[in-house]
């Protein structure tokens, strides 16, 4: 029998969609559909080139998130201790003195904690018992970042999530204000940030996940660069 014909190829494209140099080299091939051909040759290779686009893309993003979040949040810092000195002039030298403002500044502290947990996350700045993490490949810190990410953080935030809804629902039903008279308003905004760290927390959680899988794709660069 005769062999069935070839289908139609693009021009100066090889057998098995492979171009030849000369032709890379000429511009005889657009490239939009030199791109084609290699899709259609290699489309596991080519699905696999975009999920690692959008892991990619997934992880800058939540680390700009984070960083930007932090880096905001770290100037109540400054907040806190401007608000303590003046509350420490106050009481001492001049013998007044806010509930108001003690309320303030435990807030604001507690904010730059809660809040900023993502930014500390992304830079590996929790503490934590390393007995054999830093002294292992980049591949196998990867599954047990993989692992403690499923099986240890996403659990607990889950559950920090569901147990706190109901405190955080009844101050906004009632719109709580602070427990201390005279002290600040909006205690159901200082409630709800718990939500807020296990959004950032969570979401810096996937993206780890998200360098893990880069890195056992060979992407070592995406390694964390600290100890998480």
């Amino acid at each position: 029998g005769r062999a069935a014909p070839a289908g139609p190829r693009l021009p100066g494209v090889g057998p098995c969609g492979k171009v030849p140099s000369f032709a890379r080299r000429m511009g005889a091939i657009p490239k939009t559909q030199l791109r084609s051909s290699r899709s259609e040759a290699d489309p596991v290779g080519a699905n696999r080139g975009r999920a690692g686009f959008l892991l990619e893309r997934f992880v800058r993003l939540v680390d700009a998130l984070n960083e930007g979040v932090g880096r905001v949040f770290a100037w109540f810092t400054l907040g806190c201790v401007l608000v303590t000195f003046a509350v420490v002039v106050m009481r001492y030298v001049l013998e007044t003195g806010f509930i108001w403002m003690t309320d303030l500044y435990v807030w604001l502290h507690a904010l730059v904690f809660v809040v900023g947990a993502g930014y500390t996350f992304k830079h590996g700045g929790h503490v934590r018992v390393d007995i054999l993490y830093t002294g292992l490949s980049a591949r196998r810190r990867a599954w047990i970042d993989i692992f403690g990410t499923l099986v240890f953080l996403m659990p607990w935030l889950t559950v920090l999530a569901v147990y706190s809804a109901k405190p955080i629902l009844d101050a906004w039903e009632i719109l709580e204000p602070s427990a201390n008279q005279g002290g600040m308003p909006g205690l159901f905004v200082m409630k709800t940030a718990l939500w807020v760290f296990c959004a950032l927390v969570g979401l810096q959680g996937l993206a780890l996940m998200a360098r893990s899988v880069l890195v056992l794709r060979g992407r070592e660069e995406f390694a964390p660069s600290g100890s998480h």
